[in-house]
């Protein structure tokens, strides 16, 4: 199984005075690192885990999907998704 919050492309920046940042949450770059994690989450996932991943609703949600199904993933009825 695999559980996953990554970052969500949209250059977040905290609303504390320290105006923390989250680290890899460059839109540009969204692709790129979704594309790598699930490559190397793919290389140790059982066939037929369950995935479960966090992502935004709005433009970014498509970069998540796309990658998703690039890695050969598809999305299971009823909305989960599942690993082949």
């Amino acid at each position: 199984m695999m559980l996953t919050d990554p970052p969500y492309g949209v250059s977040y920046v905290g609303k504390t005075q320290r105006a923390l940042e989250i680290q890899n949450d460059d839109p540009a770059g969204l692709d790129a690192l979704l594309g790598a994690a699930f490559q190397a989450a793919d290389a140790v996932l059982a066939p037929g885990a369950p995935l479960y991943v966090f992502h935004p609703a709005g433009p970014q949600s498509g970069v998540f999907s796309r990658a998703f199904l690039r890695q050969g993933w598809s999305f299971c009825p009823g909305g989960g998704l599942k690993a082949l």
